[in-house]
């Protein structure tokens, strides 16, 4: 369906992917599996806090399968395994603009990021190490105002490992920090990732105009709000809320003084706000905070580096 190469396949499935965190419908007669998903755990690194995460990955239907609401049955069950895990949230990069209303109507996902390209005609590739890391993600937690992905050690090499697979690399840059470059022409060379959406200007090369980059979708919203009330802890507000993805999420929650009651019923009518899980998402976070780098998948398709 995305048309990788097999050096990238070869990465993807011997590093970051365990079985455990893929779903797959199958034909039993053929054996071919033809609607697939993976959902692979990340940090979130939020003001002080961590989120447990999972971002969704090789969402696919082979062509003669679409068309069936497979890929909304399976993003259910994928959903229903991260909060039994404990997950808070699930995000993803969609391929397409469309696919930002498909996502929304299929899985109540919100618009959560927004980016930009940034174009340099030199580089100069830094060497992965241990110092290295730990200079990038002190600089991401100094520099970055919104939520952000926290990359352990064996995300941030893959992360690099991928990037070299496109011609690329990694760059030290002291206003951007580290940046997983790609190699997107030959004449003149030019290399390029992407950079949050706030950045204005920057002495390493051409920006382009901002554009959506990424969704969202609240999982365990339960324990989500416990940790939103303690970071705001002269919040007061009550709101009911209906999940028909996770009905355990739906009910009455009061915030107030940095605690949280709970209430899990289906809500009827009330004079309260009533939120689903894309509205609140939306609500809490604004939809140019996060920052999603470089993840898994190349950041610009083969019909881009032309």
């Amino acid at each position: 369906v995305f048309k990788d190469e097999d050096s990238f396949l070869d990465l993807y499935f011997n590093t970051l992917l365990e079985t455990k965190n893929t779903l797959a419908f199958y034909d039993f007669q053929t054996g071919d599996a033809f609607c697939r998903v993976d959902f692979l755990p990340f940090l979130i690194k939020w003001k002080k806090i961590r989120l447990q995460s999972f971002y969704i990955s090789g969402a696919a239907t082979a062509e003669r399968a679409r068309g069936k609401g497979r890929m909304r049955q399976i993003l259910h069950v994928a959903h229903l395994k991260m909060w039994q895990r404990g997950g808070l949230l699930a995000f993803l990069i969609p391929q397409e603009e469309s696919l930002y209303n498909y996502y929304k109507e299929s899985g109540s996902y919100f618009r959560i990021a927004s980016a930009k390209t940034i174009e340099l005609e030199q580089v100069s590739f830094s060497r992965p190490s241990v110092a290295l890391f730990l200079k990038d993600k002190e600089w991401r937690q100094k520099h970055l105002k919104g939520p952000f992905v926290e990359h352990n050690f064996t995300q941030w090499l893959v992360a690099i490992k991928s990037a070299t697979l496109y011609g690329g690399g990694a760059q030290w840059t002291d206003d951007l920090g580290l940046l997983f470059l790609e190699k997107i022409s030959d004449s003149p060379t030019k290399w390029a990732t992407i950079v949050p959406s706030n950045i204005s200007v920057s002495s390493q090369g051409f920006l382009s105009c901002s554009y959506p980059w990424g969704m969202a979708r609240l999982i365990h919203i339960p324990r989500l709000m416990h940790l939103y009330a303690k970071i705001h802890p002269t919040l007061s507000w009550k709101f009911d809320l209906v999940d028909k993805d996770l009905p355990s999420n739906s009910g009455r929650y009061f915030l107030h003084h940095g605690k949280i009651t709970f209430h899990p019923f289906k809500p009827g009518n009330s004079s309260l706000p009533l939120f689903t899980p894309d509205t609140l998402g939306s609500h809490i976070f604004d939809d140019r905070s996060f920052f999603f780098d470089r993840l898994m998948a190349p950041i610009f398709s083969p019909n881009e580096t032309s």
